[in-house]
């Protein structure tokens, strides 16, 4: 076998290394969430944003509902979720 081949198709060695690359990421975790913190502190929209993803309190794609071809008005979409959550 040779070094190309192991390295690039042994599964083995591909897990391998990919299991200590993760280790090593997992060493930089605390770090990073208290620089993220500390940024929400600060009032980074960017980072408020990115922990309500992350935590699934955000949706993270747009949808407009509309009524026969008419946006509906906030008001209007809270009365049909209410009704589609009742039901």
């Amino acid at each position: 076998m040779t070094l190309y081949r192991g390295e690039n198709e042994e599964e083995n060695l591909i897990a391998y290394r990919n299991f200590l690359a993760d280790q090593m990421l997992r060493l930089f975790f605390p770090t990073v969430i208290r620089k993220h913190m500390k940024g929400i502190q600060m009032g980074s929209s960017k980072l408020i944003e990115l922990f309500y993803k992350k935590f699934c309190m955000l949706a993270r794609d747009k949808q407009e509902i509309t009524v026969n071809g008419v946006a509906a008005s906030p008001e209007e979409r809270t009365q049909q979720l209410a009704v589609r959550l009742a039901t």
